[in-house]
């Protein structure tokens, strides 16, 4: 994730974190770094997908915070 997502390791923590804290995603594995979607975590994609869609004809765009 980190070579694809071209991001630090500091910062691919942070955001992790983040997002576990969120509940949007679940660790798992005794510090083996894997993570699974979380319920809340599919509702939310769902819901900024839909955003985007909406937004999109209307010649919005939309950045995330925190990803360059």
């Amino acid at each position: 994730m980190i070579q694809r997502g071209n991001v630090s390791y500091l910062k691919a923590t942070a955001m992790l974190e983040r997002l576990v804290g969120s509940r949007l995603l679940k660790a798992y594995g005794s510090g083996r770094g894997r993570y699974s979607i979380t319920p809340n975590g599919i509702r939310y994609l769902n819901a900024y997908r839909d955003f985007v869609d909406l937004a999109h004809p209307y010649g919005l765009g939309v950045q995330l915070e925190g990803i360059n």
